[in-house]
């Protein structure tokens, strides 16, 4: 699912994925919850005169703590370059600071999630 179109505008996807472990003095073991992606602000293709509104996207870690969700690329071509995605969340009853997260095709359409921690800023 690299593109879709909406309202003539063809715009590229990534999806992202993730495993997380609870590392403790007890052992490790899966994690469970929830991550919100959410955009930092308004993204905007001036080309079209557009401004986009997109709500944030839940993704829920499964018995195994993996986690997978498709978000908007903010490298596409005329979108603005004032916005990234923030993910936030609460992993087995820890809540994870808001860290602001560079989602760009360029790297290609399918990302894990550590690779985009590396260069992620911590809010």
């Amino acid at each position: 699912m690299p593109q879709i179109t909406y309202n003539g505008v063809t715009v590229n996807l990534v999806t992202v994925t993730g495993t997380f472990l609870v590392i403790s003095l007890a052992g490790q073991g899966n994690a469970s919850g929830a991550l919100e992606f959410a955009p930092s602000d308004l993204p905007w293709d001036s080309t079209l005169a557009i401004a986009g509104i997109i709500s944030p996207i839940g993704a829920n870690l499964d018995a195994n703590g993996q986690f997978g969700t498709v978000l908007l690329a903010m490298d596409n071509t005329g979108m603005s370059a004032n916005w990234a995605w923030v993910v936030s969340g609460t992993v087995s009853g820890t809540a994870i600071q808001p860290r602001k997260l560079t989602v760009d095709y360029a790297n290609g359409d399918a990302q894990d999630f550590t690779a985009l921690l590396e260069t992620s800023v911590l809010l």
